[in-house]
């Protein structure tokens, strides 16, 4: 069909590029096919259910996929995490221009995420909701079985999304190229004890990682991911962050920003491998500005394999 207009209806129909519309592409060699996905299998992917605790959801415009993708090479897949109060829609969303300039395939579940001050409900969301998050990835390679993917992630989060993010990355940090996380309010550290060597266990530390059977942080696979790190200069009330972790990390997410890229660096002068970039944005506070998201964005693309 090269050179001919393909036509892919999807049912609830809207007037973008966004997977819930109607898509018409031209099958050129080097750009989207509509025939890569199959309507069928995006239905079983995407909901319209109300994300709970625990069960996340994938909302048709929580997932993007530009017209204008080249499937001449291996395609990446940017699994975006959204903050508290926000939605996969509303990140996907503020992601598309990336998506749109290096060629990714944005996937941004909506979750509805515990209390982040309590570190036993951020415990179970990460053992909950990963998992999960997993197995959509999972069912977004078998849709798009079509079209060549990268075999591993780009991840990206903003706030409590930063949370889940970097401890994607941890549990799973074979199916992770690169990550970028932004003001965070709290950091699992790639550490197995603390300062007095005792069990540092999760969300703080990674003595007993809850969502894998064996509980074993896989260190040696993990440092191999380079991170960016990304904070508001203003961002330093510590009335927003769970006094938890001040003996950990500080008080502010700027001193947690701080801190994780501390312990990272520190594995990077032991010779183990991982690098990480910090980026302080002056005159910004607990958001996610246009500055920030090309930033992390460009750190992603470079890392791509």
């Amino acid at each position: 069909m090269s050179g001919s207009l393909a036509v892919a209806f999807w049912r609830h129909a809207r007037p973008s590029i966004w997977l819930g519309g109607v898509i018409l592409a031209a099958l050129l060699p080097t750009t989207l096919s509509a025939s890569i996905y199959r309507a069928s299998d995006m239905a079983s992917l995407t909901s319209a259910a109300a994300a709970t605790p625990g069960n996340p959801v994938l909302a048709s415009d929580g997932l993007y996929i530009p017209t204008t993708i080249d499937t001449s090479h291996p395609v990446s897949v940017l699994v975006a995490f959204h903050g508290f109060s926000g939605s996969g829609p509303a990140i996907a969303s503020r992601l598309r221009a990336c998506a749109d300039q290096y060629g990714w395939v944005i996937l941004a579940p909506t979750m509805a995420y515990r209390d982040y001050f309590d570190p036993q409900q951020l415990r179970a969301d990460a053992q909950q909701n990963l998992p999960r998050v997993r197995e959509l990835i999972q069912q977004l390679r078998d849709a798009l079985n079509n079209m060549q993917l990268q075999p591993k992630l780009l991840l990206y989060g903003f706030s409590r999304g930063a949370q889940m993010a970097h401890r994607f990355s941890m549990v799973y940090p074979s199916e992770v190229v690169a990550v970028a996380v932004l003001s965070a309010g709290s950091y699992t550290l790639p550490e197995a004890e603390d300062a007095a060597n005792q069990p540092l266990s999760f969300p703080f530390g990674v003595s007993d990682l809850p969502v894998l059977p064996t509980g074993k942080f896989d260190q040696a696979t993990f440092v191999q991911i380079p991170f960016w790190v990304g904070v508001g200069a203003e961002d330093t009330n510590p009335s927003d962050t769970s006094r938890a972790w001040d003996i950990y990390e500080g008080q502010t997410r700027v001193d947690r920003a701080q801190a994780f890229a501390s312990v990272l660096q520190g594995l990077v002068l032991q010779g183990l491998g991982v690098s990480v970039e910090l980026q302080v944005f002056g005159g910004a506070g607990h958001e996610e500005t246009d500055s920030m998201r090309l930033n992390a964005c460009a750190f992603l693309a470079a890392r791509t394999i």
